[in-house]
């Protein structure tokens, strides 16, 4: 495994992360979550991403329990808060109350004094940035994060924030980027570098559909897979419906007929979850294989 440092921050992360969106937020039961992180750390990740709102509790509840006999110095965990966490619609987004509120039911969930990376899951047009950039910078400075980021903010937004709070207030971006969706090309990447902000980059095997079991499974396995990224993408519905029928028979017939993806310095870490390919074996030899291409 080989490891990035983040941004501007001194965290060493590991190329791969494994992360929990459709997988410890319930998708997998406890002893699968916990074989799963345990074949993590066997494999030299270090780093794990996760969000308050992944089952609104439940990801970072499991690996609390998971991680809770580990020295805290062995591993680097990751969180996030923007999405609905109850029926209250009041019980969301990024306001100071929100944030604060939400920082410290995610320490108590994680079980631990504080997270390395904070990130803003989403952008909150309905708060200003100043009260939630003046509450992400209290939860920094009282310890609860070492670090903060963004995820999925466009580079409008982040450029808006470092106008306010200057370049060293955001380690990093978290936008979505695989071969099937290369959308951070166009504008994000570059004009994050300059200000010394990596990038997280989540889905990079499209929620299973470039993973080699997906290319030699049957057709109805890889349209079901195709038919959710469909379903999950909220820019650029129909030409990434045809880009992926189109990327959909290229796997049937010749897995190496992809579109390329841009390799590039400030991608320092590829977020995924073991738990997507059928074992654990699988598990380790995706993550050797993404790490060496990653490295170059």
């Amino acid at each position: 495994m080989n490891y990035r440092t983040l941004g501007s921050s001194e965290l060493q992360v590991s190329e791969i992360s494994l992360g929990s969106w459709l997988t410890y937020a319930g998708g997998v039961g406890l002893e699968q979550s916990r074989a799963c992180t345990d074949a993590a750390f066997d494999a030299g990740i270090n780093f794990f991403d996760t969000a308050n709102v992944y089952g609104q509790g439940a990801a970072e509840t499991a690996w609390g329990e998971i991680v809770s006999g580990r020295p805290r110095d062995s591993y680097i965990p990751a969180t996030k808060v923007w999405g609905p966490m109850s029926d209250d619609p009041t019980d969301q987004g990024l306001s100071a109350a929100q944030i604060h509120k939400q920082i410290d039911a995610s320490l108590e969930c994680l079980r631990t004094d504080y997270v390395d990376l904070y990130q803003a899951h989403r952008f909150d047009s309905d708060v200003p940035i100043e009260e939630t950039l003046e509450a992400l910078g209290q939860v920094a400075a009282a310890g609860k994060a070492r670090y903060l980021g963004v995820s999925e903010w466009t580079i409008d937004q982040i450029q808006a924030a470092v106008a306010i709070v200057g370049a060293d207030f955001f380690a990093s971006s978290q936008p979505q980027y695989s071969m099937l969706w290369q959308a951070p090309e166009t504008e994000l990447f570059d004009a994050c570098t300059p200000l010394g902000i990596s990038h997280i980059v989540w889905s990079p095997l499209a929620q299973g559909v470039l993973t080699g079991f997906a290319c030699l499974g049957t057709a109805s396995r890889l349209s079901s897979r195709v038919v959710l990224l469909v379903s999950s993408w909220e820019a650029g519905a129909s030409s990434t419906c045809l880009r992926l029928t189109r990327c959909h028979w290229m796997l049937l017939r010749s897995p190496r007929r992809l579109p390329s993806i841009r390799l590039n310095h400030s991608i320092v870490c590829a977020a995924r979850g073991i738990a997507s390919v059928p074992n654990l074996g699988a598990g380790h030899e995706s993550a050797r294989g993404v790490g060496s291409a990653n490295s170059n």
